[in-house]
């Protein structure tokens, strides 16, 4: 009977220690689980949208484009990269010479599956000036991230990152050329003609004076 008490209390002894044992190695394992990484997903190219006065200027040149998760020096951020081109050449806006070859002010806005804005986004302009300067072949990928002043921790950009379903590029517009001023209101061909006028009525005149002189 003493034996079989002892037999007894060792089996719950040893089925503690297994008990334990799995415990820590399902805790192990769901701590590594949730250690914080880099990350990315591809969008289709019809939940970006642009926005702006000249909007139609540009188009997604991909099927896709990137939404990604990353650590950046001062916290977690959320990123896109979107690859674009040219759908209509700056040259062939009608009011193309009002205008300089550069945006204005551009921003971003990342959208859940409602289109609800979850944070905007700090675009880089002199990405799409550059396009702005080439022909309609050409192409580049635009970057855009959240505010880095924001300094997002893991959790928070996590959570903003798993609930990206769409984007909206904002403030498309081209930045106005600046004013003429008075001593250039012609255009060459216009200055031209009057510069030629001028010399015949002076000719007009030197020859008035020489017949007058007869």
């Amino acid at each position: 009977m003493f034996n079989n008490l002892i037999n007894k209390t060792m089996k719950k002894f040893l089925l503690m220690i297994a008990c334990a044992a799995l415990m820590c190695a399902c805790g192990g394992k769901t701590s590594s689980s949730k250690q914080p990484t880099d990350e990315a997903k591809s969008l289709e190219a019809s939940t970006l949208t642009f926005r702006g006065k000249h909007a139609n200027l540009f188009k997604v040149s991909a099927d896709t484009y990137k939404v990604m998760l990353v650590q950046a020096n001062d916290g977690w951020q959320v990123r896109i990269k979107v690859p674009i081109t040219l759908k209509t050449e700056f040259n062939q806006l009608k009011d193309y010479k009002k205008y300089e070859r550069e945006l204005s002010s551009v921003y971003g806005n990342l959208l859940n599956v409602s289109e609800v804005e979850l944070e905007s986004l700090d675009l880089d302009e002199s990405e799409w000036d550059v396009l702005l300067q080439e022909g309609a072949e050409t192409e580049t990928s635009i970057t855009g991230k959240t505010w880095s002043y924001k300094s997002y921790s893991y959790e928070d950009a996590k959570s903003i990152y798993d609930r990206v379903a769409a984007v909206e590029l904002i403030g498309i517009e081209l930045e106005e050329a600046e004013e003429t001023t008075s001593s250039s209101l012609f255009d060459e061909e216009t200055e031209q003609a009057l510069d030629d006028a001028m010399e015949l009525l002076e000719a007009e005149a030197e020859l008035l004076n020489a017949l007058g002189g007869l």
